[in-house]
Formats: structure tokens, C-alpha cells, sequence
């Protein structure tokens, strides 16, 4: 059994796995692996370990809030017969009751998809990210003025 699982520390005596690598979910993971010992050691010597993670990006619908026709959204709710909604198992009526308020929303509060980046932190969003272009493209455009 042990011949199957790649070992991390080799000496004269003996071979063993001392560093193991352990996710929540292995989906995350492209890749894992022992590599090959990066020291000139060939008697006793250790082994690194190494894991690609899967760069993951997802969608998400984000409300432009300050932007809302509330006077509108007011009074969308208050004609609806709110009745419509009810049935006998409260997960359809709550599934209802949800669902037609989001419609609502959708109509008077704007929005839009933006795409999340799971290595980006949650405070860095596309205005700062094309401030951090803008300021990026100008320092590289004087270099390439200063270089003349």
C-alpha cells in the first residue's frame, strides 16, 4: 500500500509522507501532486508538495439600490392581490411570494451581472480595477516617454 502513495522524506533508513494536503472539496483542486526535491541532497533530502487550484469565476446579479423608482415599486405592491400567491405548502408560498417580488424589483430597482473572481478580495470592484489599469497604463506610457 505504501508503494502507491508518493513519499515527501527520504533518508538513509527510511521513507515517509509527512506533509499531506487536504481540501474541503477536491473540485478545487486542478492538480496535486509530490515534486521532485529541489535540493542537491542524495541521501537525505525532502520533497515539496504542490497543488494548482481551479481559478473560478462566477456571475452574480448586483442591485443599483440608489438608483430605484421606489414611488413605482410602492406602488406595484400595493395593487398586487397578494392573495395570488398563497398555497397550502409554505415552501411554494414562500417560492411564490418570492419570486413575484423579484419581479417587481427587477422592474423598478436597474441592475446588472457582474462577474466575481474568486482570487480578487470582495472591496476590489470594476471601478477600482479599471482605476488600477488607467493608472497602470499612464506609469508604463511615461516610461516608454522617458526611455526616448
Amino acid at each position: 500500500m505504501l508503494s502507491t502513495i508518493p513519499l515527501t522524506h527520504l533518508t538513509e533508513t527510511s521513507q515517509s509522507l509527512i506533509d499531506i494536503f487536504m481540501v474541503t472539496n477536491p473540485d478545487d483542486v486542478v492538480d496535486c501532486g509530490v515534486g521532485e526535491p529541489f535540493l542537491d541532497q542524495l541521501v537525505r533530502y525532502h520533497c515539496p508538495i504542490y497543488y494548482i487550484p481551479v481559478a473560478t469565476t462566477f456571475k452574480r446579479k448586483v442591485w443599483r439600490f440608489s438608483n430605484g423608482d421606489y414611488p413605482k415599486l410602492r406602488g406595484i405592491n400595493s395593487a398586487f392581490d397578494w392573495n395570488f400567491c398563497f398555497h397550502i405548502d409554505i415552501d411554494i408560498y414562500a417560492a411564490n411570494f418570492t419570486k413575484t417580488l423579484m419581479s417587481f424589483c427587477d422592474t423598478c430597482i436597474p441592475s446588472k451581472v457582474v462577474t466575481i473572481r474568486k482570487q480578487d478580495p470582495p472591496w476590489f470592484h470594476n471601478e477600482i480595477r479599471s482605476k488600477t489599469a488607467s493608472i497602470q497604463l499612464s506609469k508604463t506610457f511615461q516610461l516608454y516617454l522617458s526611455q526616448d
